[in-house]
């Protein structure tokens, strides 16, 4: 009866589209609905049918901790591409890409929602989105792992309230810090681009806070002892990126020279973001969540193919 009443809810839980929070139309990153969706070419070796049944079963999964957690927010995170091809630090192997604030009764619409800020067709710009729970796992994940940490009670209410209000415009307080401008490693330290999970590190920090700019709160959490990411990109590869040749939604030049001259670059991972939180709050709890609750790192090209 318990998993029948929570199918139900899963219903409402799972019903938006993929609009971005203060507009109608436009399109998201990676390969999700809008105008980015004309050029993704089905994969012949995946079984589309599977893949609907598996992203129900994570959804409902994700639905059911989280209604058991007691939570009004959790931090999300989705391995959403292979990061085991390129050498990071702080941590050496990450597994999670790209992170999302899950609000429970979001705006008393009456069900869990995503908000978070995604890459527009894989170019220079973003968007932010509020998703169901459902849409978090459509946009074309590496894996269908995710990892998910609930911040202290007294922090979850401060960042419902970032994420709600609409007192400063235009369109919000989450919007007021974010800087459309796109790259997938930008400079946690520098007002030129933003990532994912940099605006994420953003609304934590000015739930904290209680700041409202971009520079304030960026000099916060710099204050509060935040400890970047690193990748390595090499001398060819920078090359590359500087030029434009490794597509459009990596920059370098909000990066620094002595950055550039070790090749080592700073940005904002998931990881990252949660050391953050045990840093300056706490996590009550930091679990995670796999395929069918038993597999983990099984890519989904290998769950689902025909």
């Amino acid at each position: 009866m318990t998993k029948y009443i929570l199918g139900l809810c899963l219903v409402a839980a799972l019903s938006t589209g993929f609009e971005p929070a203060w507009a109608a139309g436009g399109s998201t990153g990676g390969s999700a609905n809008g105008d980015c969706q004309k050029e993704v070419k089905p994969d012949p070796a995946i079984d589309y049918a599977k893949r609907k049944l598996n992203v129900e079963d994570l959804s409902l999964q994700l639905l059911q901790y989280l209604e058991s957690s007691g939570a009004q927010v959790a931090m999300v995170s989705r391995a959403g591409s292979d990061l085991s091809k390129r050498k990071f630090k702080n941590p050496s192997a990450p597994k999670y890409s790209h992170m999302g604030l899950v609000v429970k009764n979001y705006k008393n619409q009456g069900a869990w929602k995503f908000v978070h800020l995604l890459n527009t067709c894989a170019g220079p710009t973003s968007d932010i989105y509020e998703q169901g729970l459902r849409d978090f796992f459509t946009d074309d994940p590496y894996m269908y792992d995710i990892v998910v940490g609930i911040p202290s009670p007294a922090l979850q209410s401060k960042i419902v309230q970032v994420l709600e209000d609409t007192s400063v415009p235009p369109r919000g307080w989450k919007l007021g810090f974010h800087n459309k401008s796109y790259s997938n490693i930008a400079n946690p330290f520098s007002l030129i681009h933003q990532n994912s999970n940099m605006w994420i590190l953003s609304v934590i920090a000015a739930a904290q806070s209680g700041l409202k700019s971009r520079e304030d709160i960026q000099n916060y959490y710099q204050a509060k002892g935040f400890t970047p990411s690193q990748v390595n990109v090499g001398g060819i590869s920078s090359l590359g990126v500087a030029l434009g040749f490794a597509g459009g939604n990596v920059s370098l030049d909000d990066h620094t020279a002595a950055e550039k001259s070790a090749h080592w670059y700073n940005f904002v991972s998931t990881d990252s973001v949660y050391d953050y939180v045990r840093k300056t709050d706490r996590l009550v709890s930091y679990q995670e969540v796999c395929y069918a609750g038993t597999k983990c790192n099984v890519p989904v090209t290998q769950l689902e193919a025909k």
